[in-house]
């Protein structure tokens, strides 16, 4: 997957500008705006909001390519174990949410992921995030609630060693979840939704030819 210059320009200003916290994982953060991009119109949902840097990449990037949905956030903000470190807040999110001009794109829901808030398990979303706990089982848990209701793509922060349960999460969503690695760098990884064969056997050759072109990017 080739990645526009753009999305590096919109990762830095975040990076740059944001002016409550720092990102987590600001790498990711053009990996990550290139993907919300390639899922075109509709909702995004992301598990693990923190200062909002990869929620308001997303919404950045809907802005800048006039894509149609909101970005719906989920994160418990639950008080941190180290005093010394600045811990995120919902105040700091909308604080940065506001200076970029996105606060209106942003679904902030102060939620655990699981079980799924009521407002988020019965919608459709064409992209999600999960950068939430990388502990032990969750990640998977976090994959299992997600994939009955993201249409196009998940992706995962944390994917390194550092993460075992962010690495396990991803290799069994591969393989016994059946989803198809999309694209990978760093610890970013994005997975693509099987396309469905029963639709594509319906489609006219052109539909197919451009569903087959979509596939490979």
């Amino acid at each position: 997957m080739l990645i526009d210059p753009k999305f590096y320009m919109l990762a830095e200003m975040i990076r740059t500008d944001m002016p409550k916290g720092q990102p987590d994982s600001p790498d990711s953060l053009p990996k990550l705006g290139a993907v919300v991009s390639m899922a075109g119109d509709g909702d995004h949902l992301e598990i693990g909001t923190g200062f909002g840097a990869s929620a308001i990449m997303a919404a950045l990037v809907k802005h800048e390519f006039n894509l149609g949905g909101k970005v719906w956030c989920i994160d418990p903000y639950l008080p941190g174990e180290k005093a010394d470190v600045l811990q995120a807040s919902i105040e700091m999110l909308n604080e940065n949410a506001v200076h970029f001009k996105v606060a209106e794109k942003l679904v902030l829901l102060p939620n655990k992921s699981l079980p799924l808030p009521e407002e988020v398990k019965e919608k459709a979303f064409v992209s999600a995030y999960i950068d939430g706990d990388h502990d032990g089982m969750a990640p998977w848990m976090d994959f299992l609630a997600l994939r009955g209701i993201v249409k196009k793509f998940v992706c995962f922060g944390g994917f390194e060693e550092f993460y075992p349960g962010v690495m396990v999460a991803a290799i069994r969503a591969l393989t016994i979840g059946g989803w198809i690695l999309h694209y990978k760098a760093g610890n970013f990884i994005s997975l693509r939704r099987p396309v469905d064969f029963s639709d594509y056997m319906k489609m006219k050759p052109a539909e197919q030819a451009k569903r087959r072109e979509a596939s490979l990017v």
